[in-house]
């Protein structure tokens, strides 16, 4: 549900201290901390406490006097951390604020409040709200560009490149995108398996590794000297890199068999025809010249598709009418002698 103002919201649980009556729905979603407070009744440091939920005195700030003491206390932390998540710089809260509580609020009245909190400086706090933000949009499926994600934070490209490169342990966009895509990794895990991933593959990217496996013209050797190692080495690295993209141990012929049919089944789902995959893709030879041009060898793309997925059973058919768009029509291409299929060069 969509809290808009004019609702309101059910009592604050106990908490040690007295219940605050409900209060309307505010600017940024409910009323101020100060508001929904300012009943709440604390002991701190031998001294009573209005107008904070908790006995720390959460939104107290401690000295000062006349305008400044006023305006500090005229808002939250918790305003300053919602205002922040929507990628608002420091100076245009304290303009929001000002305008929203009718009282001028300074960067230099914010920077205290956030001095006096938890977070200490502006770095931090915009860390603490933007970095979960940032994650989501770089994770999500609609896959937004580096300049929209930016757009959206409000920040050039070149502050979020900054902010990416700083937040999360010198990991790119590029690295940290693919890095979603191909795992299921959350924040709390990302630290961890960012460094491990780096050890993995030796410093490469995990998808033009990928590309590498899944293309039948890179043999063992040419691999390992793409990861500036031996081949002996490679072998040991195989362990690591199956078990990231398949949770298995496997060798580098089945490991590349597994990639090849989960990148076929994306592929066929797209409306790319299974010759297309095979030769531009994996790099498979399946046509053979003549006079009339180009023709794809039928007979050596149902045996290589029957092959990758060996472990279905699946048979050609069976393969296309799962996974391709319109599988009748080329089923019918496939399967009528005489009708050739050609391919540009």
């Amino acid at each position: 549900m969509v809290l808009q103002k004019g609702d309101f919201v059910p009592n604050y649980a106990d908490n040690g201290a007295t219940k605050v009556p409900r209060a309307e729905i505010s600017l940024i979603g409910i009323n101020t901390e100060y508001d929904l407070t300012d009943s709440f009744v604390h002991n701190v440091e031998n001294r009573e406490v209005f107008g904070t939920v908790w006995p720390n005195g959460l939104n107290m700030v401690r000295g000062g006097t006349g305008h400044q003491t006023g305006a500090i206390n005229a808002f939250s932390i918790f305003e300053v951390l919602c205002l922040a998540t929507l990628g608002i710089k420091g100076t245009e809260i304290a303009r929001i604020l000002s305008e929203f509580k009718e009282i001028r609020i300074t960067s230099a009245t914010l920077s205290e409040k956030i001095s006096a909190s938890e977070y200490g400086d502006w770095k931090t706090l915009q860390k603490f709200t933007l970095k979960p933000v940032l994650f989501s949009l770089i994770s999500d499926s609609n896959l937004l560009t580096h300049s929209q994600i930016a757009k959206v934070l409000t920040m050039s490209p070149t502050t979020l490149t900054g902010k990416v490169d700083s937040w999360f342990e010198g990991t790119s966009f590029k690295e940290l995108r693919d890095l979603t895509k191909a795992t299921d990794v959350d924040l709390d895990t990302l630290s961890e398996l960012t460094s491990d991933v780096l050890e993995i593959f030796r410093g490469h990217d995990p998808e033009d590794v990928k590309t590498w496996l899944m293309d039948i013209t890179i043999e063992n050797k040419e691999l390992a000297k793409n990861f500036g190692v031996g081949v002996t080495t490679l072998w040991r690295m195989m362990k690591d890199i199956s078990v990231y993209f398949t949770n298995e141990e496997m060798g580098t012929k089945e490991l590349q068999r597994h990639l090849q049919k989960h990148e076929s089944i994306r592929l066929l789902r797209e409306g790319i025809r299974p010759e297309v995959i095979l030769r531009d893709h994996f790099h498979y030879s399946i046509t053979y010249e003549r006079k009339t041009g180009t023709i794809v060898s039928k007979s050596a793309v149902r045996k290589i598709f029957e092959n990758i997925f060996a472990d279905t059973h699946m048979r050609f058919e069976g393969i296309i009418h799962s996974y391709f768009a319109n599988p009748a029509k080329l089923m019918k291409m496939y399967n009528t002698d005489g009708w050739a299929i050609y391919m540009d060069k």
